[in-house]
């Protein structure tokens, strides 16, 4: 079922998805300790596209040629649009984005935009906003609660709760609810690890 989202959405439901997301991200962050996996991960589910050599043994490797040469980019956006021209098989924008992040993080070089692509873009568009890259201030003119997120945690909310802000209702509860568990889970942990340190 979809809903006029621009009709029904409102700053106090948006608020409530940003607070699970920043508490479901905290969690994950300090249970996995880094979020760089989520490269990993999305590129290892790219690489079963039936390539005799998958795509992420082969970007990898394309990385690491031009390594030296990205690693001289003055800014996030440069090292952004420099991984965006490697051309691989079987990787995306998704991939690049997630690739110039990681790379990124070492060179002290971040996001100054919201870059759009794949479910992102998804997310964004249901909201009324269109692009490759926009800067965060548009978000948060159209939603005051995203102004507690950095650009890359924009990006990730916008790909994560696309379905809620689409109005997907059903979708948007089987996400809130993962979101909650995860959540739960590692304050069940916590919880375990204070009591055995004690």
């Amino acid at each position: 079922m979809t809903l006029n989202k621009m009709d029904v959405l409102t700053d106090a439901q948006m608020k409530k998805w940003i607070a699970l997301y920043m508490q479901s991200a905290s969690a994950y962050n300090v249970m996995h300790r880094s979020w760089t996996g989520r490269l990993v991960h999305k590129l290892r589910r790219e690489s079963y596209a039936g390539y005799e050599e998958s795509a992420s043994r082969r970007w990898e490797r394309a990385i690491a040629n031009k390594m030296a040469n990205l690693k001289q980019c003055k800014s996030f956006d440069e090292l952004w649009r420099e991984v965006g021209k490697i051309q691989v098989a079987g990787i995306g924008e998704l991939s690049k984005y997630d690739t110039a992040t990681c790379i990124g993080c070492e060179c002290n070089l971040y996001p100054q935009y919201v870059y759009l692509h794949a479910g992102t873009a998804e997310g964004a568009a249901a909201i009324g906003i269109k692009g490759k890259k926009v800067l965060k201030e548009v978000f948060v003119a159209r939603f005051a609660a995203f102004e507690v997120l950095e650009p890359t945690q924009i990006e990730d909310f916008l790909c994560i709760y696309k379905s809620c802000l689409r109005g997907d209702t059903e979708d948007c509860e089987r996400v809130c609810r993962k979101h909650r568990l995860l959540t739960q889970t590692f304050d069940r942990r916590h919880q375990k690890h204070s009591r055995q340190s004690c």
